[in-house]
């Protein structure tokens, strides 16, 4: 086997089927909604004008936190669909 010919067989040929999302649609409210909330904790962090305020030292940072933990939830949230895949209910044939 020539060089040339090894290296057109070891090329991927396209695929033609079609490759599951890999996030749901509830996924991205999920997400969209954590990085509101972020954006949300930064606002209040800009708004507030004393450094050491109560709304800037106390509560943004707890809402970017928040938002964090939305987004992380949002990614490792597993597809409805398949949850309803895996677990069969076993049949009874009579």
């Amino acid at each position: 086997m020539t060089k040339q010919q090894f290296k057109k067989s070891r090329r991927k040929k396209p695929s033609t089927e079609q490759q599951p999302m890999l996030f749901d649609t509830s996924n991205y409210i999920w997400m969209a909604g954590g990085v509101g909330l972020i954006l949300l904790g930064f606002l209040i962090m800009y708004l507030e004008s004393e450094v050491r305020g109560f709304w800037s030292l106390y509560v943004s940072p707890v809402v970017v936190l928040a938002g964090f933990g939305v987004v992380a939830y949002s990614i490792m949230k597993k597809r409805g669909d398949l949850d309803q895949h895996t677990q069969t209910e076993p049949s009874t044939a009579e």
